[in-house]
This record gives C-alpha cells, sequence and structure tokens, in this order.
C-alpha cells in the first residue's frame, strides 16, 4: 500500500543505519526499480520487506558463506559510494542485494523525494 507520507533520501539512508535500544538493527521494507546501463535492461519494480544494510548485519555462517561466494566472483571493488549503492540482507531469506540508493521509490510505505 502506498502511503501520502514523505520522507527524504538522506533521512531514509540514515534510518537504514538505525538501531534500537539494544543495538539491534531496526528492520525496514523497500520499493525499487530494477536497472542495468550495461545490459540496457531494467524497469521491473521490486518490493523487499524485512531487510537490513548488510555490512551492520551479524550474518550467520550461511550467510558469510553466500557472501564470501559472492565476493569471489566479482573481480572489482563495489565502490559503494561512488556508485550509490547499498548491500541489503533479506532477513526471511537470507539473501544479499545490492540495490542502487537512487531507484529506491518508497522506505517504510513512504515516498522517497530529494
Amino acid at each position: 500500500m502506498i502511503s501520502t507520507q514523505t520522507i527524504f533520501l538522506r533521512d531514509a539512508l540514515k534510518q537504514m543505519n538505525a538501531r534500537d535500544e539494544d543495538n539491534n538493527l531496526i528492520p525496514f521494507s523497500l520499493r525499487l526499480y530494477t536497472a542495468d546501463r550495461k545490459n540496457r535492461t531494467g524497469g521491473q519494480l521490486l518490493y523487499f520487506e524485512n531487510c537490513v544494510i548488510s555490512k551492520l548485519a551479524r550474518l550467520t555462517e550461511l550467510q558469510k558463506k553466500y557472501r564470501r561466494l559472492a565476493l569471489k566472483d566479482k573481480t572489482i571493488k563495489a565502490n559503494h559510494w561512488e556508485n550509490s549503492t547499498r548491500n541489503i540482507l533479506l532477513l526471511n531469506s537470507g539473501e544479499i542485494r545490492t540495490v542502487h540508493i537512487r531507484l529506491i521509490t518508497h522506505f517504510n510505505s513512504q515516498k522517497i523525494i530529494w
């Protein structure tokens, strides 16, 4: 469900790193579009629920193994700052996904504005 509330992208990024009083990450939801300039594909709308920033999460052994395998195939560094990307951990499946922050349309059902 799309809400009429809005949130600035910078505030959404701060909330992605937020922790509760027990120092646990606070899960969030994202709605975003896909895009791949290299392959000229994209435009698919994705919705992720119950996710956290992966670098801040305490990973299980299976998730660590998945991360090692994913990094093994990459020959270049991610450069998240330059590419405006973040790695998120989907808590329901344990999958780690890279998302482009400029393609996020909603954060916790709030419309992203610049």
